[in-house]
């Protein structure tokens, strides 16, 4: 946990690792305790290169020969790594002996050192110990003065044991009396030793670490607990710990600590994501876990609650889903503007399909009425003349028998192209006739085989939905003409259930599979296939492309309105 004075943007964890005062090596919990990351303060500590150690066993860069005792010190070493391994918490070893090389020495002497070591395992997403952050601790100065210490005891013990021959009958009973108290002192000195490392310890982790009762009482806590979240002891040492300062304030994370205490209490272990606020009032979040220590007996003694910010991590994580929100929200925006834009296009297209038959109905009405008449009546004058030929010269009835026949042509041509525009028969005889008759000059006309069928008594249909017909057929055969080339076409037009299905088929060489599947994403594949699509669409229905070998099939299905009913589109 820190506070908000100490937070800093994109922070190098690389370099505070590297830099970090204390003295710390990353080991792989493999057989081989590899070394796999190490900084600089295990470096100058270890007088090792760190080419000289990385992708090495630490007991291969340590090994059992480097001096008198390192055989035993390594063999703790590893005890105390493989009980991190097997409980996964932190193990310590506090004062252990193991000597170094002299600097710059040739002849192999070894100085005098001292160390407490700290095997912390460091677990993955999925509770598997991925690492072990080994700390050291040179304590050289404090072990010479234990040496100290030890040797003035025993010239102390010395005089006493003179002094005890010369008076052994006086000093007998103050000998016991002399022997409980230094056994007293003695322990007092070690009780004393391993609180000041437990503490050092303590202090020096850098997670929030805090030492709680069974009844819920904070027993102790880290500097980076109090300090760094600016609170002091006297308001959390003592204190019921869900009471204090960092949870004041939030009743609901209040009950989650209380309940997970008491569980830790029981035996178990738990660990969640809780708020906590700093002195500040600055709400923040932390990876919280509560873990039991148990005694001798296997009784819960006190409960561990260990702590790690993840403020930035949560706040990363509520912008990513404000941002998908908003993502989500202009996704839907965007979308509701194409299906607008969508149907606004259908309408445009719906529109111009209807003004090309209106426009083709007109034209066809002109050549008719206009073209078609003055072409009769000159072919009625070109009767006349050809009616007293005797009186031209053989030269000028010949060129008037020549126009005669040219205008019927023309008469034929025009009639031909008004009907094509816009048959007549659709709108006076409806749908069948208009195809019958269209089939029938068809395949006069191109020479291949069209076959056309109705189902029984199919009569008549709206008039959009019969000028939709038409022209679909109109298109399909056209296609069949210009780029099939197959000699037979088979159109079938019938009525089934509540739409009406068109279907025609010819035997040429069929569409290929790239271009298929072209059109079947939506791709542009010509105006005269656009259009059939546009007018299958507007009138609700769906338009299939089968390409079989041999030969092509159109399918297209139309729902039949009801009367009064509009087509949904």
């Amino acid at each position: 946990m820190t506070s908000k004075k100490d937070q800093q943007p994109n922070v190098d964890f690389a370099a505070l690792f590297e830099f970090a005062p204390g003295c710390c090596v990353v080991l792989l919990p493999d057989e081989q305790f590899t070394v796999v990351a190490v900084n600089q303060g295990y470096l100058r500590a270890t007088r090792t290169t760190r080419d000289e150690i990385l992708g090495k066993g630490l007991f291969e860069i340590f090994p059992s020969s480097i001096c008198q005792g390192a055989e035993a010190a390594n063999a703790k070493i590893r005890a105390s790594l493989h009980a991190a391994l097997s409980t996964q918490e932190t193990n310590i070893l506090a004062a252990l002996q193991y000597d170094l090389p002299s600097p710059g020495s040739t002849s192999g002497r070894m100085e005098e050192h001292y160390w407490n070591i700290r095997n912390n395992p460091v677990l993955g997403a999925s509770g598997v110990t991925e690492f072990i952050l080994q700390e050291i601790e040179d304590i050289t100065d404090f072990g010479r003065l234990s040496d100290d210490d030890s040797r003035q005891a025993s010239l102390n013990e010395s005089l006493k044991t003179q002094a005890e021959r010369m008076e052994a009958e006086v000093s007998a009973r103050t000998e016991e009396v002399h022997e409980l108290n230094r056994k007293l002192l003695s322990t007092n000195k070690e009780l004393r030793a391993q609180e000041e490392r437990f503490r050092a310890v303590l202090n020096q982790s850098q997670v929030f670490l805090a030492l709680v009762s069974t009844k819920g009482v904070m027993l102790d806590g880290n500097r980076l607990a109090l300090e760094g979240t600016g609170v002091t002891r006297r308001e959390t040492v003592g204190q019921l710990f869900w009471e204090t300062p960092w949870w004041r304030n939030l009743p609901d994370d209040q009950e989650t600590i209380k309940r997970d205490l008491f569980s830790a209490a029981q035996g178990g272990t738990t660990e969640r994501d809780i708020r906590y606020q700093t002195s500040d009032q600055e709400t923040r979040f932390a990876s919280c876990s509560m873990t039991p220590v148990t005694d001798e007996s296997g009784e819960v003694s006190l409960v561990v609650v260990l702590g790690f910010d993840i403020t930035d991590r949560k706040r990363a994580e509520e912008a990513q889903r404000r941002a998908h929100e908003e993502l989500e929200v202009r996704v839907a925006e965007r979308t509701a503007e194409l299906r607008q834009a969508n149907r606004s296009l259908r309408g445009l297209n719906a529109r111009l399909l209807r003004l090309q038959d209106e426009e083709r109905r007109r034209i066809a009405r002109e050549l008719h009425d206009s073209v078609g008449q003055l072409l009769a009546a000159m072919s009625m004058n070109v009767s006349i003349v050809s009616s007293e030929k005797e009186k031209l010269s053989a030269r000028a009835a010949e060129a008037v028998h020549e126009n005669g026949t040219l205008v019927e042509q023309m008469l034929a041509e025009i009639r031909t192209l008004s009907y094509l525009l816009h048959p007549p028969l659709l709108d006076e005889m409806g749908l069948e006739s208009a195809l019958n008759w269209y089939v029938a000059g068809f395949s006069e006309r191109s020479r291949i085989q069209a076959e056309l069928k109705f189902s029984e008594n199919f009569g008549r249909l709206s008039a959009e939905m019969e000028t939709a017909i038409f022209r679909i057929v109109q298109e399909c055969l056209t296609n069949v003409h210009r780029h099939s080339g197959s000699a037979r076409a088979t159109i079938a037009v019938r009525r089934q259930g509540g739409e009406i299905v068109v279907e025609v088929n010819d035997e040429g060489s069929g569409i290929p599979h790239e271009q298929l599947l072209q059109m079947e994403m939506g791709a542009t594949t010509g105006v005269g296939f656009r259009g059939m699509r546009e007018r299958v669409g507007e009138l609700g229905g769906n338009l299939e492309v089968r390409s079989r070998s041999p030969g092509t099939q159109i399918a297209v299905r139309l729902p039949v309105k009801r009367e009064g009913e509009p087509v949904t589109v």
